[in-house]
């Protein structure tokens, strides 16, 4: 293996088992090497390859390098790796976002949300985005349990506040003791809401 290109190795993949040369790799605790090699072999996205698929973000966050798993998954080129197992990974490593993305039991993502401080704003709105409202209020309850989470939280209350109600969502506030955040979240709306309780 040492005389060929990883290029070369990725293309002979048919001749040789690719779980097989991971093994080698390992055994010789040559990482990024077998980085190199499953990017270039699992090119093609493959179902069928969703095991080496999870074998190589779990081989990254496990060995010391979460950077590089989290440069993988940033390409958004695997779509067919164990989720859960990768989300509890991530979220052992902090990366938070990548685990909330992955997770799709309500009480991982409210673990997760517990130890959410400085994700940036886009993502916070692009998530919520894909929640269903039950699960999306579920969530900004959770957040305003940390008075630090209370600017974004208004924000995503702003940007959601039709689909969620704006009912609900000042509730939450109220319950959570967020003065400052329910006052801003209101005065955001207030021009434009038909709601009688907003006003």
């Amino acid at each position: 293996l040492g005389l060929l290109g990883f290029g070369q190795i990725g293309r002979r993949v048919a001749l040789i088992a690719k779980d097989r040369v991971v093994e080698i790799f390992m055994q010789l605790n040559r990482l990024h090497e077998c980085t190199s090699f499953l990017l270039d072999a699992l090119d093609g996205d493959r179902a069928e390859e969703g095991y080496l698929q999870t074998k190589l973000l779990e081989l990254n966050l496990l060995g010391g390098a979460p950077q590089v798993a989290e440069a993988i998954l940033a390409s958004d080129s695997l779509h067919h790796f164990d989720k859960p197992a990768i989300a509890r990974l991530c979220e052992q490593k902090g990366l938070v976002n990548r685990a909330l993305e992955f997770y799709e039991e309500l009480e991982d993502i409210k673990r997760c949300l517990q130890r959410a401080q400085g994700i940036p704003e886009a993502f916070w709105l692009s998530w919520f985005g894909t929640l269903t409202p039950d699960t999306a209020l579920e969530c900004v309850g959770v957040l305003l349990q940390n008075r630090a989470n209370e600017a974004v939280v208004v924000k995503i209350a702003t940007q959601f506040s039709e689909q969620l109600g704006p009912v609900n969502l000042a509730n939450l506030f109220e319950k959570a003791k967020a003065q400052n955040g329910l006052y801003y979240y209101l005065g955001a709306i207030v021009n434009t809401s038909e709601v009688p309780e907003v006003h």
